[in-house]
């Protein structure tokens, strides 16, 4: 309850979260440098919107850039899934993987909620 009004616990604990990765080992944290990079930015990112006014008033601006960075992550996961997908396959698997098969149904979902998100930013 005390978070509702001290947002600033809110930050110490995504401060921590950076710490995170490192309980899973040195090794760990060696062998997934790139990964626990973009956590520790992503928790350090999310900390300081904590310490931002609760009560703001709304920017159209804002919400438009808000739009259109979700429609370049949504188009660039779109166009980048494959090379994700087998970067993300253990290697043990990789051996009879030629080419991962995308999920179509999972695929068509993203394209319609990035058009969703075109749609809302540009009117």
């Amino acid at each position: 309850m005390q978070s509702y009004y001290h947002r600033e616990i809110y930050t110490i604990c995504y401060l921590l979260g950076i710490l995170w990765p490192g309980l899973y080992g040195g090794e760990f944290v060696r062998d997934n440098a790139v990964l626990c990079a973009t956590w520790a930015l992503g928790c350090a990112s999310m900390s300081a919107f904590t310490l931002l006014p609760a009560n703001k008033v709304e920017s159209s601006g804002m919400i438009l850039a808000g739009g259109a960075l979700i429609l370049l992550l949504g188009v660039a996961y779109l166009a980048l899934e494959k090379s994700l997908l087998v970067s993300a396959t253990p290697e043990q698997d990789k051996k009879g993987l030629s080419a991962v098969k995308a999920d179509g149904l999972s695929r068509m979902i993203l394209g319609a909620q990035v058009r969703l998100v075109s749609r809302h930013a540009e009117g």
